[in-house]
């Protein structure tokens, strides 16, 4: 069987774009994902938004707690995921469509590779079509801005430590 992919999903008040998040995780080319989304006591309709998909997809679960900031409620969807492996992801985030399809298979094939990372972009919500405004830096120069750092031990771990090469999600 194919590795589960936990996706868990922070949120506090993001009831206006959680739908989008979770549309992009149906969209998904790689079928064996569960996603937790843990509300982090939202005081707007974000319950009624997850609660709705979940209906829809039952890899889509929804769990509240007391308002704790969002390491708490990622640990906490931790604590309810079951996955081979994690995937954090925040409430107003998209992800392509291969994105689990294509880290998946790379870390299936590597045996001894324990993280993965990509690029990321950034977008205007509801600027339209988003793939015409998606940006790879968020000081509008269209460059990537991340390194691409790949290795073991000291020659990943010191980049990261150092500089927070990678966006958590």
């Amino acid at each position: 069987t194919q590795p589960l992919v936990s996706i868990v999903v922070p949120s506090y008040n993001y009831g206006h774009l959680i739908g989008e998040t979770l549309d992009s995780l149906a969209a998904q080319t790689y079928g064996r994902w569960e996603c937790v989304v843990v509300d982090d006591g939202s005081r707007d309709d974000t319950r009624a938004v997850v609660e709705a998909y979940a209906a829809r997809d039952p890899r889509v679960r929804y769990v509240w707690q007391e308002n704790a900031r969002q390491a708490a409620a990622r640990n906490n969807g931790i604590r309810h995921s079951s996955g081979d492996y994690f995937q954090f992801l925040d409430a107003d985030d998209l992800v392509e469509p291969r994105k689990f399809e294509r880290q998946v298979e790379y870390l299936e094939s590597h045996a001894d590779v324990d993280i993965v990372y990509s690029g990321v972009r950034y977008f205007s919500p509801g600027g339209g079509e988003l793939s015409h405004s998606r940006l790879y830096s968020v000081w509008d120069d269209g460059r990537p801005w991340m390194p691409e750092v790949s290795g073991r031990g000291r020659a990943v771990l010191e980049p990261l430590l150092r500089n927070n090469i990678m966006v958590v999600n």
